[in-house]
């Protein structure tokens, strides 16, 4: 393949728009997700949850997250 001005100046165009385009992630705006889980304390397979939730990895993929706990049922 011979590489001209113009193929040239065209990928270079395209590797541009590419450079200065925003990335989908930060495009977005974050959607708000609650997660209630089912016992009242944390316990260990709370795990995955708050540590990708503090990583970031929720936040990636525009998700907001917020791990609540349930309150208890009160004795009747």
């Amino acid at each position: 393949m011979n590489l001209t001005r113009r193929s040239f100046g065209y990928a270079l165009a395209a590797m541009a728009a590419f450079a200065v385009a925003p990335s989908p992630s930060s495009a977005q705006s974050l959607t708000k997700l609650t997660f209630i889980q089912e016992w009242p304390t944390p316990d260990g397979f709370w795990v995955p949850w708050i540590l990708g939730n503090k990583k970031g990895f929720y936040a990636a993929e525009g998700i907001e997250l917020e791990i609540v706990t349930r309150r208890p049922s009160p004795i009747r």
